[in-house]
């Protein structure tokens, strides 16, 4: 099971990342490679002291699926 977040930030805007619930992998999905890809971004976003907190959208995995077609 994954849960799907779609980044806000001005650094990362549109970056669609999904997270593992059992094992807590991360991945963006790269449009050049067509494959989600290991990244570990997600900590900055629920950290509250940082710049990046909740600037995140959690969206579905068909919303996921549609925004990287």
């Amino acid at each position: 099971m994954f849960e799907y977040y779609l980044l806000c930030d001005s650094q990362y805007n549109g970056l669609i990342v999904k997270k593992s619930k059992s094992t807590r992998d991360e991945f963006y999905y790269d449009k050049n490679k067509n494959d989600w890809v290991p990244i570990g971004i997600m900590n900055m976003y629920f950290w509250p002291e940082s710049d990046q907190f909740e600037m995140y959208k959690e969206i579905t995995e068909q919303e996921a699926l549609e925004a990287i077609k």
